[in-house]
């Protein structure tokens, strides 16, 4: 793997690496960007986790809303919603996705990955060299496997809603008594 200097954290820009980083440190990354070829993994040291609504980034402290929010008073109403349940040390990116949810929902994404972040710090804490601490779910994947379970369940059914008009089709077609 490798880490570029402007992927080290934020509030340590402007040091020198020799500052920032010490032989045998231990320090948590997040892939950027995985092998390709030769070529190895990127990694960075600004972590941030995901969510539906926002992205949490622990190691940095401002609460930004996404500039296609236009509406000054949704982008207002998002900063307030937010930083309400949020760390005064750590910060997060406010989605566009989050217009219009209600303060309870951006509150009950930002409290799952507030516990998602301190569990991930206690793996870290405890981990001895080199440990995978999270990996985000592959959705596309689900929703693929998904998808095509109900495709090949539809299939079925519609094998049996043809083959029960066969049968239907005989039925009507004979007269009765014969």
């Amino acid at each position: 793997a490798y880490l570029y200097i402007t992927d080290v954290l934020m509030q340590d820009r402007g040091k020198s690496i020799d500052q920032i980083l010490k032989k045998d440190q231990k320090v948590m990354v997040q892939v950027i960007k995985d092998t390709i070829g030769t070529k190895g993994m990127k990694i960075a040291m600004n972590v941030n986790l995901p969510g539906r609504y926002l992205v949490l980034t622990p190691f940095h402290r401002q609460v930004h809303v996404s500039k296609q929010v236009e509406a000054p008073e949704e982008h207002e109403r998002l900063m307030g919603a937010v930083s309400a349940d949020l760390p005064s040390h750590m910060g997060c990116i406010v989605r566009t996705e989050a217009e219009g949810v209600s303060p309870q929902e951006l509150s009950h994404e930002v409290r799952y990955l507030l516990k998602l972040w301190e569990t991930i710090q206690k793996k870290f804490d405890h981990a001895t060299g080199p440990k995978l601490l999270y990996k985000e779910l592959d959705l596309a994947h689900l929703f693929e496997v998904i998808y095509h379970r109900i495709l090949v369940q539809a299939i079925r059914a519609g094998q049996k809603v043809l083959e029960f008009r066969r049968i239907f089709e005989k039925v009507i077609e004979s007269p009765v008594g014969s």
